[in-house]
């Protein structure tokens, strides 16, 4: 090929000896909403909205739409010039006639000593504001002094005494107050003083706008007019002067400084460091505030041109104003240059210092005449290489045409030489073409890259070839995927990183043919990657939807890709990165929106979740309170939910993420603001709600709503619990009615069972009275007055206990047992104590707890004494046992008598004598057992020693307990008459 030896000169469309580095801003005006453009303070609630005060009333902003308060919604003036965040949550707004207003909770509320700040304030804005734990509210006019006014609406003047002019500032635990203390004898002598928690920064010149920041502990900035004084260690550390007013400071969450200068722009000072040159915002506007909201994104108010707003400024852009944003279609680093071209037929160097942009100069190449640039390269024996219609050679001012190629796409430099992939194939330059590796009907390629051994791969619209040693081929053969269209190769550790259009990235190992692909699903930005870029361990991956930067680990034999993406979010406002080239440890992108550069080692991912606010709730289309915990009844079953997450950054990119359990528990993303629930079924419902900025970070803590619809009555449990009772009701009723019916014949029975058993018991007691009656006769007989007098007292006792326990039909056992000991001891004397006797009781009985029908177990020790132990006459024992089974209570009266046979005998041998006592006894257990809540078993043994002989009888009761015999019943009223209830069953008392 000819070798053109001609030297086009470069000329100058223009070109400027510094550009403006800036971070990119968002404008937001009052064709967004913003009530005016004429701001004079900010700041941000706990809910996360951003309030603006300007001079034709508030304006608040959560990030998709503003909402602007005046006199009209409860302000005390239009003009607000300052704002101020208590503890309590309280936005207290001052106005510029001296008047203070509040918001809380949704509405505004004026402050009730108003017409007091006028005249202390002189009808002029409140500068300062500060709320005390008293809820004191304390003042500093912007003309002057400090006041104190108590709750009640006492007033107090708090100015310090001071010989001369100083700025006066004072800390408490959670805010302070400061103001100018006018001269008396001005000392321009500058020092700085501090008593406690007073300071002095004595020597002040006088100056209308006054401001104050605490920077740490023992370290301040303070400003007067056009002097700002840096304060560290109660030294003067710094005083710079400006050409006009400060407006406010600011000092961020990095510790950088911001100083606004009114018609000078924001002078940022880095690290704190006011010695180095700043950067300056914003320039020629009056900046009134900086702020940094709770994302940490940056707003930056101005008194005529609306607000400025950046959610970071770890990315910087390069304009010039006047100078059309550059589109940007490659771009090459080289000797302290940076070049790029671009879309619209432009081809630009760039000088850089210290990895900023010091000028920006246009080149006319090719005799004037546009002239596209498709790709720019560089080589080590410094030569800058553009691709366009020919191949041009830039080395030492002189630029040279290496080659006039018909269809040339992409160039590669590595070392001397330069490489070229046209529609021929392979073409490899130095001053001349030098190597050529045809390849017929060669695609259009996309991309070149030179590896370490000199293989060279090109990408193309059909997938992706390799030319070593003068021969090619096309990997699509081997990896079916492959064949997908390429825009960019480089080398990362052992793989060669395909970039492609539509399938992600691929991470290709040559040797043993490995390929693994990361895309949009494992959380690349876009499955259209337009560049790669291998820098040391990161990989950046610049697709048409943002960067990202990638780390890979091989583990055994698989890879794992870690991949951080960065978007407008973390301040990357350009979408579509074009290309990406690097200068010691500053990377610049190349995107449509012109050139970005930024530090690695400095990039953070915005991690921080939007706030998240439920903006109203409605059922069945109407709007009720906001609460945590709702019940609603079955017809009420449409539920609508609207909210939004706050998140500047992102703005309407906002996703959230939400389930509602107990209806499905599965999560679902949605980009919508509002959720509706249409028909609900009766049951508990929790929805539970959060939000992302980018679909990665969320909400740590989801917003909980419960809720339950109520059944319908006929459904309800409360429906079925009346319907049940009913029912009861109803077979209660059967169940009376039955009652009803047996009533006569039931009393009747049970009348004539109990005049039985009082039978019984009154033909028991004329029996024992008719004994003990001859006992005392025999004693008077004999003149035994003593004994007569003791039987006859034990006798009336006896009898007493005797008629006491017969109105009863059960008595304690141990009522029981002291009445057979009274018993006892009057026969025993009776019988001349013939005989003894004793009781026998188990520890475990509680002769208190078990109860028995009285005088039941008399007539059985009557019998053993009469008929067993009185023919004896001597050495007689009487032995009552008791014990427990179980439930049962088994009684057993056991006597040494001459037994039953021989009693028998002597009876019969009696004329006239005839035995009740134990036949009565018999048919009153019978009566007893018919009644059913007492069982009595009766048993009569005969008792015998070795040889056969007689030693006396053993009678046994024992006393089952069905139920306890309680004095007290349970019941309740139905139809005029009383159902008792005793351990589980209903008795009808028959009373």
């Amino acid at each position: 090929m000819k070798k053109i030896y001609s030297v086009i000169l470069i000329f100058y469309i223009f070109s400027t000896s510094v550009t403006a580095q800036q971070a990119e801003f968002k404008h937001i005006s009052t064709e967004m909403g913003l009530a005016s453009s004429e701001i004079y303070c900010q700041l941000q609630d706990s809910a996360g909205y951003m309030w603006f005060g300007t001079s034709r009333g508030l304006s608040r902003y959560d990030g998709y739409e503003f909402k602007n308060f005046t006199q009209s919604d409860g302000l005390p003036s239009n003009s607000i010039i300052k704002m101020f965040y208590d503890k309590l949550g309280r936005i207290w707004f001052a106005t510029y006639d001296g008047v203070l207003s509040y918001y809380k909770d949704g509405k505004f509320y004026i402050f009730e000593y108003n017409d007091t700040l006028k005249y202390l304030s002189k009808n002029y804005f409140i500068n300062v504001l500060y709320i005390d734990d008293n809820q004191s509210v304390w003042i500093m006019p912007a003309l002057g002094g400090i006041y104190e006014i108590t709750k009640d609406g006492q007033v107090f003047n708090r100015m310090p005494e001071c010989e001369n002019r100083s700025f006066y500032f004072k800390e408490f635990n959670n805010g302070f107050i400061y103001t100018l203390i006018p001269d008396k004898n001005f000392n321009d002598s500058l020092f700085f003083k501090t008593y406690k928690n007073e300071h002095y920064l004595n020597g002040i010149n006088k100056g209308f706008r006054k401001n104050f920041i605490k920077v740490s502990n023992g370290e301040f900035l303070v400003s007067v007019g056009e002097f700002l004084y840096h304060l560290k260690n109660n030294k003067i550390i710094n005083i710079k002067k400006y050409n006009n007013e400060i407006s406010g400071l600011f000092c961020d969450n990095n510790k950088n400084f911001w100083i606004s200068v009114l018609y000078e722009g924001v002078y940022f000072y880095e690290n704190a460091d006011l010695k180095a040159i700043p950067e300056i915002y914003l320039s020629g506007m009056s900046p009134i505030a900086v702020y940094q909201d709770h994302q940490n994104g940056y707003w930056l108010s101005t008194t005529e041109n609306g607000v400025y707003y950046s959610p970071s400024f770890q990315f910087i852009s390069y304009k010039r104003f006047g100078i059309q944003l550059f589109n940007i279609l490659s771009i090459n680093i080289s000797n302290g240059y940076l070049h790029f071209s671009t879309f619209d037929r432009q081809v630009v160097r760039c000088l850089l210092n210290k990895h900023r942009i010091m000028s920006i100069e246009n080149l006319l190449l090719r005799s004037g005449r546009d002239y596209a640039v498709l790709d720019i390269a560089s080589t080590s024996d410094s030569s800058i290489w553009y691709l366009g219609k020919e191949l041009l050679k830039v080395k030492n001012g002189k630029t040279s045409i290496i080659d006039t190629l018909a269809r040339s796409y992409k160039i590669f430099g590595k070392d001397k030489n330069i490489y070229v992939a046209s529609e021929n194939g392979l073409n490899i330059y130095c001053d001349t073409l030098c190597k050529q590796v045809e390849v017929e009907n060669f695609p259009t390629a996309n991309a070149i890259f030179v590896d370490d051994d000199l293989c060279v791969w090109i990408g193309t619209i059909n997938g992706l070839y390799a030319f070593k040693d003068n021969t090619y081929e096309f990997l699509g053969e081997k990896n079916e995927l492959l064949k997908s269209r390429v825009n960019d190769i480089t080398k990362f550790n052992k793989f060669i990183i395909i970039a492609t259009n539509g399938n992600g990235i691929f991470f290709y190992n040559p040797k043993d043919n490995y390929l693994k692909v990361f895309e949009q699903k494992n959380g690349l930005n876009s499955n259209f990657v337009n560049s790669v870029f291998a820098d040391n361990n990161d990989l950046w991956i610049g697709t048409n939807k943002g960067l990202s930067k990638i780390n890979i680990v091989e583990h055994y034999d698989s890879l794992q890709v870690f991949n951080t993406r960065f978007s407008d979010i973390d301040g990357l406002y350009a979408s579509e990165i074009k290309d990406i080239d690097k200068i010691d440890d500053c990377i610049f992108l190349g995107t449509t929106q012109g050139i970005i550069s930024f530090y690695p080692e400095e990039i953070k991912k915005n991690i921080i979740p939007p706030e998240l606010i439920i903006d109203s709730i409605l059922v069945n289309d109407w709007q009720i309170e906001i609460k945590n915990i709702y019940k609603f009844p079955y017809e009420k079953n449409t539920i609508s939910i609207f909210f939004k997450g706050i998140s500047y950054s992102a703005g309407n990119k906002v996703v959230y993420k939400y389930k509602l359990e107990g209806f499905d528990n599965k999560w679902v993303t949605t980009a919508n603001r509002f959720l509706r629930f249409p028909n609900l079924l009766p049951g508990n419902y929790t929805l539970l709600l959060t939000s992302s900025a980018d679909g990665i970070v969320w909400n740590e803590k989801p917003i909980k709503i419960n809720f339950r619809i109520k059944n319908k009555f006929s459904k309800s449990l409360l429906f079925y619990v009346i319907l049940l009772f009913i029912i009861l009701l109803t077979a209660l009723a059967g169940f009376s009615y039955r009652f009803s019916v047996l009533q006569k014949d039931l009393k009747f029975k049970r009348r004539l069972m109990r005049a039985e058993q009082k039978a019984l018991r009154s033909q028991m007691n004329p029996h024992f009275i008719f004994n003990a009656l001859n006992s005392i006769r025999r004693y008077i007989l004999e003149n035994d007055s003593d004994k007569a007098d003791f039987y006859l007292t034990s006798f009336a006792t006896l009898m007493r206990k005797v008629l006491d326990n017969s109105k009863q039909e059960y008595i304690s056992l141990e009522e029981e047992i002291n009445t057979l000991k009274l018993y006892l001891e009057l026969e025993k004397m009776r019988f001349d104590d013939s005989f003894t006797f004793r009781f026998e009781i188990d520890e475990n009985i509680k002769t208190t707890v078990f109860n028995i029908p009285p005088m039941i177990i008399q007539p059985i020790i009557e019998n053993a004494i009469w008929h067993g132990l009185a023919p004896l006459q001597k050495d007689g024992l009487l032995k009552l046992s008791f014990k427990k089974q179980n439930s049962t209570l088994i009684c057993i009266v056991e006597d040494n008598g001459i037994g039953r046979e021989k009693a028998a005998e002597i009876a019969s041998r009696r004329k006239g004598h005839k035995s009740t006592g134990v036949q009565n006894l018999q048919e009153r257990i019978n009566l007893i057992n018919s009644v059913g809540v007492l069982e009595i078993d009766y048993k009569v043994l005969d008792l015998y020693d070795v040889n056969g002989a007689s030693t006396g009888t053993s009678v046994e009761l024992a006393f089952s307990y069905k139920a306890k015999p309680v004095k007290k019943r349970y019941h309740i009223r139905i139809f005029g008459k009383n159902i008792y209830f005793r351990f589980g069953q209903a008795f009808k008392d028959l009373s």
